[in-house]
């Protein structure tokens, strides 16, 4: 029983570390969202690592962060350089990747079906909307019309994108949620979603209701962030 006792002793402390630090970072970026939106600048895209950190990307190039693995921060900072469009930037793990001005990409230790499938979209010249992570590593792209293709992705998002392609309904943004759950945004800001947290659901709807402007849902663990009419935003956190 007293090695029970100690064992929990020495995992509190880094537990309650842990907390303090995720809450830091994710209070970091409300402060950072605060400000752009403040200033009425259109949030572009939020991106999560798996340990909390954060970049948002707004305006034409603009973007901001806590923390980002050194090739991905060299990579950004040339593209912002070179004044290049940064139309997506996803990150799971050591795995990243960006998609940039006329579908140029990079990425960085990324699954070898994604990067085959960056290609062959790339050669053919489809346009890449996005690219998003399971939580489990699996990806989906997002390409042309409502074109779609993806690996290890909760099987209701793969129903629901195999439907809109049916019905041609173009696709332009997901975001996956856990490894059950989805986002997913198409043509005349239309919205769909499944097995994403509660207080989230009534908070889309509530925005659909008045017909305010959603550009972005993204999640971090039980934490999400709705952007809607380009600047404007709610968290739960």
């Amino acid at each position: 029983m007293k090695k029970i006792n100690l064992l929990l002793l020495l995992l509190i402390p880094y537990f309650v570390y842990s907390q303090v630090d995720i809450n830091d970072k994710l209070s970091k970026l409300k402060e950072e969202l605060e400000y752009i939106a403040k200033n009425k600048i259109e949030v572009k895209n939020i991106v999560f690592s798996n340990e909390g950190d954060w970049v948002v990307f707004y305006g034409e190039i603009g973007y901001s962060y806590n923390f980002l693995p050194e090739k991905a921060k060299d990579r950004l900072s040339e593209l912002n350089k070179n004044e290049s469009l940064i139309t997506d930037f996803e990150i799971n793990g050591d795995s990243w990747v960006t998609i940039s001005n006329n579908n140029a990409y990079s990425v960085f230790k990324a699954e070898k079906g994604l990067v085959s499938t960056l290609k062959k979209l790339n050669k053919k010249g489809k346009k890449i909307n996005d690219v998003d992570f399971s939580e489990s590593g699996g990806w989906v792209i997002l390409f042309g019309k409502s074109g779609f293709a993806s690996h290890k992705i909760p099987e209701n998002a793969t129903q629901k994108l195999q439907k809109l392609n049916k019905n041609k309904k173009e696709t332009y943004k997901i975001e996956l949620y856990k490894n059950e759950g989805y986002v997913i945004f198409f043509e005349n800001n239309g919205l769909t979603f499944d097995n994403i947290p509660v207080s989230a659901e009534d908070k889309l709807k509530e925005l659909k209701k008045k017909n305010n402007k959603i550009n972005l849902v993204k999640f971090y663990n039980d934490k999400w962030i709705i952007i809607y009419d380009d600047y404007k935003f709610y968290c739960n956190f």
